[in-house]
């Protein structure tokens, strides 16, 4: 639990104001509440016209009694009345106040883990992504954020709570210390009750997030391969597995409400023999009613207070699996892409050396490196082709050049400099990319393709989308540049996505465009014109192709053929055709299929 409230605090760190200003605020409208209701006292003696009834061992009447004396006798009712109900309604008004701080505190909190979470995933390294559980990552960001906003409101109501309890508790020991003896052994009897809740709240709170996370994840994985499910058939079994997952998590969500809802009732419980038994003592002892009464409304708001501080407890420890999860997952990744102060560095002037790189995937389990011991240069302006098997490391050599990954070991210059010690999203942004899967965004066909130039001219689009070969597929569309692309482009074709792919890399006038099999979806003849295009852009800008057809290569300056992580040929096309050796072997295979 006091790791679950430092946790809480370090939420609360932006905003160092609120916890002091809660305390505060509460201590002012608790003191006003008890000093109306402990007004009581002489009002009532004012009314029944009485002498003051007093417990003989309190301190408190006496001097209510001297402050009703201050007034002349034929007002002084009205002003003792008119004084008790200003302070309770100070006290209500210092109340709403509170709360409205609350509200606000909780909310940024909410804003803040969420904004955190989300920047989290989006500079997150490629070894982070690879091991999935999206779903834990939407299921923190949509409900784990909100509910440790929530909890903090929880811990400044612990914190009003506790020191009402303590102005109560020392205005009824003011009244009288003998039946406050009764008040503080419910308080200790009901607090030993609330440990027990407590501990099985915070065991069922961290299953509880275990099985969310697991419902989101596969609500996630789902939903991205429905095709694939559908096609094979699989509707009912990923139900039943989302039922036995939904399912798991309702019991454990029925054990939390029911844990959060009984705690009210058992205070009760409680304190209600406590107060007969203070009654008793109370008529044994020959308290007036003038002293009583209040007392017992001390007592009633007491109870209430207590019985919340209790409660928040409970919903603090009930909420403590989601903090931890947020608190978890909201740790700023250690490569961070937004601009630093490393230099920026010139557009690429000579060349790009990879000196002895290998890459192992972190967690591996023993696998073989991606990449093992390459060595090579791409020169300013060239076009480099590179092949290989599935699995060769193409992809990887390729998320190294980007910065996506760190060597294992060796080191990738860039002009000389070592590329850890360039700004990552200023490197990136001289690299024009357009991949096979060609991942799109919803949203228009302009707005894709301007995707990473925000700002671009509309000319500078259709120029882009003309150069990709995309105009005539873009003009046949029902709206045009505007026309909608659906979830992750599937409203078009492959093909179709591949070319606004590309026309969203070169947009970007990058120093190094980058395909990664970004034209296998397109038919002959719009490869063509694709593969034309890239000719005469050949020389303006250094291409990296990689491709599993090689008419896609076959005017490339040099061509580096991969097998298992290592460089085996390296060279001119024709002369790697003639040499007979791993790249001709590939194109024989090509030319039987």
């Amino acid at each position: 639990m006091s790791a679950t409230i430092r946790t809480l605090l370090g939420f609360l760190k932006p905003y160092p104001g609120v916890l002091p200003a809660v305390a505060v605020l509460g201590l002012f409208a608790s003191f006003a509440e008890g000093l109306g209701i402990v007004l009581l006292i002489p009002f009532l003696d004012l009314l029944t016209g009485g002498e003051p009834s007093t417990d003989p061992t309190g301190i408190v009447a006496g001097a209510l009694s001297g402050y009703a004396a201050l007034f002349d006798a034929s007002s002084r009712t009205a002003v003792v009345g008119l004084t008790i109900a200003a302070l309770i309604l100070l006290s209500c008004v210092v109340n709403f106040v509170y709360l409205r701080v609350l509200s606000t505190a909780s909310t940024c909190v909410a804003h803040d883990l969420r904004t955190r979470l989300f920047e989290r995933f989006v500079h997150s390294g490629e070894s982070f992504l690879e091991k999935g559980a999206h779903g834990r990552q939407i299921k923190a960001i949509d409900g784990a954020a909100h509910r440790a906003g929530q909890a903090t409101i929880s811990l400044c109501l612990l914190l009003v709570n506790a020191v009402t309890v303590l102005v109560i508790l020392s205005l009824l020991i003011a009244i009288s210390w003998r039946m406050s003896i009764v008040v503080l052994l419910g308080i200790a009897c009901a607090g030993l009750v609330v440990r027990l809740f407590v501990s099985r709240s915070m065991a069922v709170s961290h299953r509880y997030e275990r099985h969310a996370s697991a419902l989101s994840d596969a609500t996630v994985q789902v939903l991205g391969s429905l095709r694939m499910v559908r096609i094979f058939g699989q509707e009912r079994r990923e139900l039943d597995r989302f039922t036995q997952l939904s399912e798991a998590l309702r019991r454990d969500e029925a054990k939390l409400e029911i844990v959060r809802r009984s705690m009210a009732p058992l205070v009760d419980g409680i304190a209600a023999p406590l107060l007969v038994g203070g009654l008793v003592l109370a008529s044994r002892a020959d308290v007036g009613i003038a002293v009583l009464l209040p007392f017992l409304l001390l007592v009633f708001r007491l109870q209430r207070h207590a019985r919340e501080f209790d409660v928040n407890r409970v919903w603090i420890a009930a909420d403590a699996g989601a903090i931890r999860e947020v608190a978890a997952l909201s740790v700023r990744p250690a490569h961070h892409s937004e601009p630093d102060d490393r230099p920026v560095g010139d557009a690429l002037r000579d060349r790009i050396v990879f000196d002895q790189v290998s890459f192992v995937h972190p967690g591996g389990d023993g696998r073989a490196p991606s990449l093992q011991g390459v060595t090579l240069e791409i020169r300013r302006g060239e076009t480099l082709g590179i092949v290989g098997a599935s699995g060769a490391g193409k992809s990887t050599l390729i998320d190294l050049l980007c910065g996506l990954r760190t060597p294992t070991t060796g080191q990738i210059r860039i002009d000389g400099v070592p590329l850890d010690e360039r700004d990552p999203a200023s490197w990136r942004r001289r690299i024009g990319f357009a991949g096979q899967d060609a991942d799109l965004l919803a949203g228009t066909v302009f707005e894709n393709i301007a995707y990473g130039e925000p700002d671009a001219a509309t000319a500078e689009v259709h120029e882009a989308a003309r150069l990709a070969g995309a105009t005539g597929f873009i003009a046949a569309l029902p709206h045009g540049y505007d026309t909608p692309v659906g979830v992750r482009g599937m409203q078009l074709s492959g093909g179709e996505r591949q070319r606004i792919a590309l026309a969203r890399a070169l947009l970007r006038k990058p120093d190094i465009l980058v395909l990664d099999e970004a034209t296998n979806a397109l038919d002959n003849a719009t490869e063509a014109l694709v593969r034309d295009m890239l000719e005469r852009l050949s020389g303006s800008l250094t291409m990296i192709v990689i491709a599993h057809r090689l008419t896609s290569i076959r005017h490339a300056d040099r061509v580096l053929v991969l097998t298992g992580g290592r460089v085996v040929e390296e060279g001119h096309p024709g002369a790697l055709i003639d040499r007979g050796g791993a790249f001709y072997e590939l194109n024989r295979l090509e030319a039987v299929r």
